[in-house]
């Protein structure tokens, strides 16, 4: 079901599991968790498919009994603990090199990678990864181009809503930079990494 949000005329999605054609989202309910993105990659045969999560939430969710196999790639978008303490030890995890520097809330799980690149081709999906400082210095979003989904973590939520700048390392100026550049963007679906999904009307 869908509800409209009439000043901003916008499509608010309250707790999808689908979001497209591949792309799902798991939510936690009652606790801080960041919301956890599936996105499978299709193979000829169910035991082929590959999946990636874009974040892990608080380690409270047993991801791999959802998903039913361990992820070939995992990307976290920004390294607090909410979005990165659900990694486990086998998987192969990246971050953004800024955010592996321990701070207050921060979680940078021992087997994570630093990203070294500006887009990923996962079977048919293809996402482009921007650095998005203002909550962290490492936060990134990412683009995924055919469906223009756009995976926010904590730099931007539903109805416009930005992301905090009062947590250790956060930085108010670079969030109000980081905006204005999503602003450029050509995106559909905002998933953010807390709460509701939104759909732009076309």
């Amino acid at each position: 079901m869908e509800k409209i949000a009439g000043s901003s005329r916008r499509a608010i999605f309250q707790q999808e599991d689908s979001i497209a054609d591949g792309i799902s989202m798991i939510q936690a309910e009652d606790r801080l968790s960041s919301n956890i993105y599936v996105v499978e990659g299709k193979g000829k045969e169910a035991s082929e498919k590959e999946i990636m999560l874009i974040d892990t939430g608080d380690g409270k969710t047993d991801i791999a009994r959802i998903i039913g196999k361990k992820p070939a790639l995992v990307i976290l978008t920004h390294n607090h603990y909410d979005h990165s303490q659900g990694v486990k030890e086998e998987w192969n995890v990246y971050l953004h090199p800024k955010d592996f520097e321990e701070r207050e809330f921060a979680y940078v799980p021992k087997n994570a990678k630093k990203i070294n690149f500006e887009s990923i081709i996962f079977h048919d999906f293809e996402l482009e990864s921007y650095n998005t400082p203002g909550h962290t210095p490492g936060s990134i979003v990412l683009l995924e181009k055919k469906t223009r989904i756009l995976f926010s973590g904590d730099t931007l939520f539903a109805n416009g809503c930005p992301g905090r700048t009062d947590l250790e390392g956060g930085n108010e100026r670079d969030m109000e930079k980081s905006l204005g550049f999503l602003e450029t963007l050509d995106y559909r679906i905002l998933c953010p990494g807390h709460d509701q999904i939104e759909r732009k009307e076309r």
